[in-house]
């Protein structure tokens, strides 16, 4: 009985959501013939993050924008400063009552987002910009995603994988040639000779919006997301070799991940840091990523940024058998670094980066060769030089000066 409630409920689910959408859909292509304006939309997330804040910080700079007004759309709009020649409205998860900002959505020029769709889907002339959250990744992914890649006009990516890509390089990555002391002071990181970032990907994701059913990235269903952490020796183990090596193990969870399946326990040299402590520190994550001397991952995408640092990774693969990933995947092919599937591996993971051994650097730089093209601090420019020559063709922005 309960199993026929359920696929009820999801019929139901499905064919609301249906009728929503071609609702929505109708709205869009109403609004689509509106008369563009000087706008230039904005989101990311976490909120005033990721590569779009690294394009917006260069064009409230330039010349070439100087009569434009930026829009910022964010979860948390009460948590941001005010920002000259710009405005922070609340960012609406659910399709429906996103409508209200319909009007700015078809009116802007231009809209960069990393994640939730923004602009007028019907909107030839509208310049609408996706940059990728991810060089690359094993995660299969799920129908919201592949949306948000057809419904931008141009997808930004570090290399051609999906046809039409603009292969710019991801802007959050020019964040990783930060100046490493001068991050680590920020941090009050200083006195360790090594730091190791751990960054795990959501298996339970904590989704904002009521609109969506809850997603979980395991085949099974688990109680813990991460393995290790459930094993009563990993805390003291762990603290042990890393005050051993005077290392710090700086743990920073996904922006989506269900904090309830996690722990949120620290010791002396283990470190729990969150987004919003990065942003009053004015630190982005991918500076604290740049300065930190090896990461450990898992399945997620932030491993194949950290290629372009050439430093060592970790792969956490206890849960690899349990994990949603798709067909191709490998951890040969694909986990180019150490491979932990016990407490003793990921301190042996540990000691290994303070006695700066690395055998896997090969491997890391051939898959950088494929994962990136550019492979400098320079991709934001690139981004901003691609916006304006694009909205120049199609008489958005004004010609260059001769």
């Amino acid at each position: 009985m309960r199993n026929l409630v359920k696929i009820v409920l999801y019929k139901l689910y499905d064919f609301l959501t249906g009728a929503v959408r071609k609702f929505i859909h109708w709205f869009h292509r109403v609004a689509s013939d509106l008369k563009l304006k000087n706008i230039i939309l904005f989101s990311s997330m976490p909120d005033f993050s990721d590569s779009s804040v690294e394009v917006f910080k260069l064009m409230v700079k330039m010349d070439e924008f100087k009569d434009y007004k930026f829009i910022w759309f964010c979860d948390y709009p009460e948590k941001l400063l005010k920002i000259p020649n710009t405005i922070i409205k609340k960012r609406i998860d659910n399709p429906l009552f996103r409508l209200v900002n319909l009007y700015y959505e078809s009116t802007a020029k231009c809209c960069i987002y990393t994640h939730q769709l923004l602009g007028n889907m019907y909107n030839r002339k509208q310049l609408r910009v996706y940059i990728a959250h991810g060089s690359f990744g094993m995660k299969r992914h799920v129908a919201s995603y592949n949306i948000q890649i057809d419904y931008s006009t141009h997808k930004i990516h570090t290399f051609m994988i999906y046809k039409n890509a603009v292969v710019c390089g991801l802007p959050r990555n020019d964040r990783l040639f930060d100046n490493s002391v001068e991050t680590r002071v920020k941090l009050g990181i200083e006195t360790y000779d090594k730091i190791i970032i751990w960054m795990p990907t959501f298996k339970h994701f904590q989704f904002k919006g009521a609109f969506h059913p809850p997603r979980n990235d395991f085949n099974t269903q688990k109680e813990n997301d991460i393995s290790l952490q459930a094993d009563s020796a990993f805390f003291p183990e762990v603290e042990k070799t890393l005050k051993d090596c005077n290392t710090l193990l700086i743990i920073k969870y996904h922006p989506g991940q269900d904090l309830k399946y996690v722990s949120g326990r620290e010791t002396a040299n283990i470190k729990i840091i969150t987004d919003d402590a990065l942003s009053k520190l004015s630190v982005p994550l991918y500076s604290l990523l740049g300065t930190a001397d090896a990461l450990i991952t898992d399945f997620s995408s932030v491993c194949y940024d950290f290629l372009l640092t050439n430093k060592p990774i970790g792969f956490d693969i206890t849960d690899l058998e349990l994990y949603k990933l798709f067909p191709k995947s490998s951890p040969a092919t694909h986990m180019p670094g150490e491979k932990i599937q016990s407490v003793r591996d990921f301190c042996d993971f540990i000691m290994k980066v303070a006695n700066g051994e690395d055998r896997f650097e090969k491997d890391r730089k051939k898959l950088l060769n494929k994962v990136h093209v550019h492979k400098d601090n320079r991709s934001a420019k690139r981004v901003v030089e691609f916006i304006l020559s694009e909205g120049r063709g199609r008489g958005l922005f004004p010609s260059k000066a001769p």
